[in-house]
């Protein structure tokens, strides 16, 4: 009898290990999905950029992410984080996205693995002082694209 309880709460702890290994996947699709459609809501999206060519005041070549505000024109203010802590905010950069040189970008070589989520597409973009790239979850990508150029992006 007592081995029969010992193996039926082994088992409900596998069940319940199950569990929670197939719905936490479930449970961040959601709430990444969520943060998505709010930020969008209120014109902004999730991104990073880098500074390939050129200058522009604020960026440099290193990966800073945060979220930018997308204005009529191309014009961005883009707000980056320290360290990747979403409270601590560096100051606003306005931008002017001038081109996007290919709308469908590439995803993240093997030694941006540690700067960038390997997932997210890296575009290619011009301003009026520096060549960047501009790097933001797919789910964001064309809708961001299509907003900074003023013509639906290519998905």
């Amino acid at each position: 009898m007592e081995n029969d309880t010992s193996f039926a709460l082994f088992l409900s702890g596998i069940g319940l290990l199950l569990g929670v290994a197939l719905l936490a996947p479930l449970f961040l699709w959601w709430v990444f999905r969520t943060r998505g459609t709010r930020l969008r809501r209120q014109n902004k999206v999730e991104c990073g950029f880098r500074v390939l060519a050129g200058a522009e005041p604020g960026l440099g070549p290193q990966w800073v992410h945060g979220t930018a505000e997308i204005h009529p024109g191309g014009h961005l203010v883009f707000t980056g984080t320290r360290g990747g802590v979403r409270f601590l905010k560096r100051p606003p950069i306005a931008l002017t996205i001038l081109a996007v040189d290919h709308p469908l970008g590439r995803q993240p070589g093997l030694g941006e693995a540690f700067s960038v989520n390997p997932v997210t597409r890296v575009l290619p973009v011009r301003t009026a002082t520096a060549a960047l790239e501009w790097a933001m979850l797919p789910s964001q990508s064309a809708w961001a694209v299509g907003q900074v150029t003023g013509r639906p992006a290519l998905t």
